[in-house]
């Protein structure tokens, strides 16, 4: 990338619990340059072909960097019981992308503090990246 282009940002998280923080993220990445791939963006690559999980992993095949907020929820999860916040991340990974992490603070002490992890829903997640 020469440093003239325009940056990629991808969000991952869910929006059930974070709809707002996705908003203010969105926007001010935005107001400062940044090309922005969220899910609830107008321009978000969609396909007919594909299934929901499929097209967003693909939307993050040619991100700069990757943003991941965690809350207490996980998302939908496919048979595995694998979510698809966790699916963006490993795909992330696995291309290599630059990422940043965000976890609520309320959501990492419930995780630290709870003698059964499964009492926060996004507790797989954490095992993953810790």
């Amino acid at each position: 990338m020469n440093i003239e282009d325009k940056w990629t940002v991808g969000i991952i998280s869910t929006s059930f619990d974070l709809e707002n923080e996705r908003k203010i993220l969105i926007d001010d990445l935005r107001e400062k340059g940044f090309a922005v791939v969220a899910f609830e963006e107008a321009n978000f690559p969609m396909s007919m072909e594909k299934n929901k999980n499929e097209a967003c992993l693909d939307a993050f095949d040619n991100i700069d960097v990757g943003i991941i907020v965690i809350a207490n929820e996980s998302g939908h999860s496919d048979e595995k019981g694998v979510s698809i916040s966790q699916m963006e991340y490993e795909h992330i990974v696995r291309f290599g992308t630059y990422r940043y992490v965000f976890v609520q603070s309320h959501t990492w002490y419930n995780y630290q503090k709870s003698s059964t992890k499964g009492l926060v829903k996004s507790a797989p997640f954490f095992g993953f990246y810790q």
